[in-house]
Order: C-alpha cells, then sequence, then structure tokens
C-alpha cells in the first residue's frame, strides 16, 4: 500500500527497516526516555486516543434530544442538560409600578385656567375622534397572526393607519392593544411596558415539585435570550428581567406558571432553560396574555365585540357600544410621569418647541433627570412625549431655562392659539 502523504503540521517517521527516502533527512528519534527504560505503569497507560470516554456531558458530547448527537461522537450517555447559562444576575421580586396604578402625586407650580373654546377632555371626544385618537384593548384568540387582527380592525372600522402594542404568534391569545390614527404614535412606549403571561410548560421527565419550584425562584432576577429562529428582531443575545415567576399549579409533567416579565421577554425560551434547569427539559405547550402594562384582560373585548358595536352605532346610532370599546390613547401612556402644560405653551410645543419652566403647571413627583415623561394639557389631552432635562425639584425651583425637550409631538399643531414668540423655548 503507498504511503499516505504525512498530515500537515505533523512529522512523520521512516517505516520500521526501509532507508529514508532520497533527498529527506532521517527523522530524530522521539523525545523522552525509551519505553523499555520507563515504569511499568507508564507502559501500559493508554493512548489519549484510546482513553475512556467519560459518561454523560450533556448534549455535546452524547446523544441529545430526539436522539441526535452532538459534538463527541461516539459513546457517551445522555447525562444532565447542557450547562444554558439563562440566569444573569439574580434579585428578590419587586414591585412593577406600571402593571399597577399608582398613586399621582402631582406638584403644582403655579395656578393656571383653560379656556375652554379649544381642545377637549379626552372623554368629550365624538366617536369619529376616537377612531382617530383611541385604542382598542383586544382579546386576540388563538389562530390568526397580530398583524391578521389589526388588519381586520382597520377595514371594520374603515381608517388607514393602525398599530398594536406588542405581537402574539397565531398560537398565544390574550391582551392585543389596538392603537388606531395617531394613537400609533405611542406604539413605541407601550411596546415596553411589563407585560404577564400565563403559561403552560411540559416538562419531558418527572421532577420533584420542590425542584420545580426552587428553579423557577431562581430566574427572578435578568436573563440571556436569544430570540427564535423565527421572530422579526435580529437574533443576538439580549438582557431581559423576570419580575416575578410563579408556580400555579403542577399536573403530573404539566406545570402551570404566571410571569411577570419586561416588554420583549421571549416565555417560549424561558420554558425551555427552565426545563434544563430542572434537569429533565421542557417546553411551552400553551401561553396567554393576560396583561400588558395597564391593560388587563377582564377589559379586553373580541373582534365579535367590536362588530357589534359598530353596528349598534352605524345603523341605530347607539353609542354606548362603541365607546366602551374604543378608549382615549392617553390610557396607553398613563404609566408615564406626567408633566401638566399650561394653555399658552401648547401650541409651541406642538410646533417642536421646548419646554421651559414657566410654561409648566404641574409636575409628577419624582421625576430625575433623562427620564421620558407624557406632556398634557390642562384639560388632560396628551400633548407630547419628551426627556426631561431638569429633575422635579429643579423644575419647581427654577424660573427659567429649558425642562422638558419633547421627542414626540402627538396633538395636532393649531388645536390650542398660538401665543408663543420664541423659536426654540416657550414658558408661557
Amino acid at each position: 500500500m503507498a504511503d499516505r502523504p504525512p498530515k500537515k503540521g505533523i512529522r512523520r517517521l521512516s517505516p520500521v527497516g526501509k532507508p529514508p527516502r532520497p533527498g529527506r533527512k532521517e527523522a530524530p528519534p522521539p523525545r523522552g526516555r525509551p519505553a523499555e527504560e520507563r515504569p511499568k505503569a507508564e507502559q501500559t497507560a493508554p493512548k489519549r486516543s484510546e482513553a475512556p470516554r467519560k459518561s454523560g456531558g450533556g448534549a455535546p458530547y452524547g446523544k441529545g434530544p430526539g436522539g441526535k448527537r452532538g459534538k463527541g461522537g461516539k459513546g457517551g450517555g445522555r447525562g444532565p442538560p447542557r450547562d444554558f447559562d439563562a440566569v444573569a444576575e439574580t434579585m428578590p421580586p419587586e414591585p412593577l409600578p406600571i402593571l399597577a396604578p399608582k398613586e399621582r402625586r402631582m406638584r403644582v407650580f403655579r395656578s393656571a385656567r383653560t379656556d375652554d373654546a379649544y381642545g377637549k377632555a379626552p372623554e368629550d371626544r365624538t366617536v369619529e375622534e376616537l377612531m382617530r385618537f383611541g385604542v382598542i384593548i383586544l382579546d386576540k384568540t388563538q389562530g390568526p397572526t397580530s398583524h391578521q387582527v389589526v388588519a381586520w380592525v382597520r377595514d371594520a372600522l374603515g381608517i388607514e393607519k393602525i398599530g398594536h402594542g406588542g405581537t402574539l404568534d397565531p398560537k398565544v391569545s390574550g391582551v392585543l392593544p389596538t392603537l388606531l390614527g395617531e394613537a400609533t404614535k405611542v406604539v413605541k412606549p407601550l411596546q415596553g411596558v411589563g407585560k404577564e403571561y400565563i403559561a403552560v410548560m411540559r416538562l419531558h421527565g418527572d421532577a420533584p415539585e420542590e425542584k420545580i419550584r426552587a428553579e423557577a425562584r431562581r430566574f427572578i432576577g435578568k436573563v440571556r435570550q436569544v430570540p427564535p429562529v423565527r421572530s422579526a428582531v435580529a437574533r443576538r443575545q439580549r438582557v431581559r428581567r423576570i419580575y416575578d415567576l410563579e408556580v400555579l399549579q403542577i399536573d403530573g409533567r404539566d406545570v402551570l406558571l404566571r410571569v411577570t416579565c419586561e416588554g420583549g421577554t421571549y416565555i417560549r425560551n424561558l420554558c425551555v432553560d427552565l426545563g434544563k434547569a430542572i434537569g429533565v427539559r421542557g417546553h411551552m405547550a400553551e401561553l396567554r396574555r393576560t396583561r400588558t402594562g395597564l391593560f388587563n384582560e377582564d377589559e379586553a373585548i373580541s373582534l365579535h365585540d367590536l362588530i357589534d358595536a359598530l353596528q349598534f352605532w352605524r345603523e341605530d346610532n347607539d353609542q354606548t357600544p362603541i365607546r366602551s370599546c374604543i378608549l382615549p390613547y392617553e390610557r396607553a401612556i398613563a404609566h408615564l410621569p406626567r408633566v401638566i402644560v399650561r394653555d399658552s405653551a401648547v401650541d409651541a410645543v406642538c410646533h417642536g418647541a421646548e419646554l421651559a419652566a414657566p410654561g409648566i403647571v404641574a409636575m409628577e413627583e419624582g421625576i430625575q433627570k433623562g427620564d421620558g415623561v407624557a406632556l398634557y394639557t390642562l384639560k388632560g389631552e396628551a400633548l407630547a412625549l419628551g426627556d426631561a432635562v431638569m429633575a422635579t425639584g429643579d423644575a419647581e425651583r427654577a424660573e427659567s431655562g429649558i425642562v422638558i425637550k419633547p421627542s414626540r409631538v402627538l396633538l395636532p399643531a393649531g388645536t390650542y392659539p398660538s401665543v408663543w414668540k420664541g423659536r426654540m423655548a416657550v414658558g408661557g
């Protein structure tokens, strides 16, 4: 048999009893002591390639889920699951203010009056205006995608602009806030609010209840996740916060969970990681979203309810059902700190001007520099979203200077009279 060419990086010795090939130097003798001079234990030690493999080691070294082999090739039992490294930082449970109404403590800077001739309180809007500045809390059913659901709502209402506050997979049901018309401007702050889910995790093996509950508690805190293959975002690792993870019920291998988490958390990934931590693996069998920010499933309506309400309004001129279905879009940003603006400064902000201290009537306590805030008129209309340049205490003491930099104007220009003169900053 012809000699095979030596592999790159490996020095090959000439065959025993044969002279080296012409033009080649004879290979030097191997390093170390000859075999006959070494201790007996070293002579009988197996070579590295003959050493027995360690059993276990997870999918990289043996068979993984479904009988597929990992990197280990032959041999190796299934062993414990792979180290998933999902929990980045453990922390005790903490309250989530954006999932529950909190007491608003406003600090009034100065007295002011509003002119009833301009603007309108959110509850006084007509049905047509609600379709332009409203939000519908839908109870999405299993089957259609979120995009299909909002498209049906768009066609039923006869509007052009529509959006939703967080995608739900076709097999997932629950709360789906749907924003109408100009209300789509608040999609981004709504998508970032906390969410609450009820999930069924199905384990792939039996596990003691104490182990399940103990591992679930470990996931409260920050976790690292990579979005699934079928997702609308880039598949790179990111950190999300789990505010609470409660085991509600255990029935055999089915575990009922209540998850309170940061927006953008993948519950499917969470169930997979929790199953690995328990030691038997698992997957998400069912999922329902029960809360998005301050919206919960108790006030969610079905598509059938919406269609019926539209028929009552269009055919019988009965506005009561449709008004209960379409809420003012101010509800979608109710979790943000509030800043009340006087009438004389409203139109300036509508044109993008920065808000100075004299233009503020009241400001919520606890606002710090850099916090995102929502600006409101004296009638309660959402005026704009912005970033605080001063904390509440500093703004109260200031007689001049920029306090809020608007980032997104919500109220149409011209709703209030233009009485400002400055180009960049307005103070009333």
